[in-house]
């Protein structure tokens, strides 16, 4: 009787250790033959083209009894699997998904004088005062390369505009998104410096 439950525990456990499943991805894969295949993930987050779909799962019969998971992904882009394993297994490129973008921050743009034409990454937003929401990630950071212009409406002004770094790799020091964005339109753009040694 004892051999027979000791036997019943062990099948039990081996059926409760999930990693194996991840034998079954493949890549090219659609999103809906990867959930067919390992089932439902336990969330989706998205970064530009790329869709996440996160696990958590066990890997042997021990995590199942110490309750411990380990994350896995698998990553679409352009609705087929690009890639997938452990989180982390291919550096920085693949991040937890507590860092994928969960928030927009509202950003209040104004300028002297008022009625300036904005534009984000050549989307144009309004005349000035207006504001813009943008896609920020778990640090409140831009989680793209951002140009924000200030147009011209009247003669004596000159085009304004404000670069932004953005991304979600962790050795690159992005910009914190601001609350407020100000342009002087009267404002003359900087000017070149030219070398007079490379003219006769």
């Amino acid at each position: 009787m004892k051999q027979i439950l000791a036997l019943l525990i062990t099948l039990a456990l081996f059926g409760c250790a999930t990693a194996y499943k991840m034998n079954k991805v493949e890549l090219g894969m659609t999103k809906s033959e990867v959930i067919q295949a390992i089932g439902k993930p336990i969330s989706v987050s998205a970064q530009g083209k790329s869709e996440y779909l996160n696990y958590k799962l066990y890997e042997t019969s021990d995590d199942v009894w110490g309750g411990g998971t380990t994350p896995y992904y698998v990553r679409l882009v352009g609705g087929q699997v690009e890639s997938y394993g452990r989180k982390g297994d291919f550096g920085s490129i693949i991040q937890d998904s507590s860092k994928i973008q969960e928030e927009t921050i509202t950003v209040e743009i104004i300028s002297n004088p008022p009625g300036a034409n904005i534009e984000v990454n050549n989307d144009y937003i309004g005349k000035t005062p207006c504001a813009v929401s943008l896609p920020a990630n778990y640090k409140g950071e831009f989680t793209r390369n951002t140009i924000v212009q200030a147009l011209p409406v009247i003669g004596g002004q000159y085009t304004q505009q404000k670069s932004f770094i953005g991304g979600y790799d962790d050795f690159i020091a992005n910009d914190v998104i601001p609350k407020r964005i100000f342009f002087d339109m009267n404002l003359q753009p900087v000017q070149p410096e030219i070398n007079v040694n490379n003219y006769e």
